[in-house]
C-alpha cells in the first residue's frame, strides 16, 4: 500500500511539474502557470479564469 502511494504521489507531482514546466515555456507568465499546473489535475482542467 505504501508503495502504491509513493508511486502515485511521484506520478501527480511528475505531471504537475510537467504542466507548470510546459505552460512556462508557451509565454505564461510564471503566477498563471503555476496557477493552471496546481489546478489542471485536482480540478479536472479548470482555469483559474472565466
Amino acid at each position: 500500500m505504501a508503495n502504491t502511494l509513493k508511486i502515485l504521489w511521484g506520478l501527480y507531482t511528475g505531471f504537475t511539474m510537467l504542466v507548470i514546466a510546459l505552460l512556462k515555456m508557451g509565454g505564461m507568465s510564471l503566477f498563471d502557470s503555476l496557477n493552471h499546473g496546481f489546478t489542471a489535475l485536482a480540478t479536472g482542467g479548470f482555469s483559474p479564469y472565466d
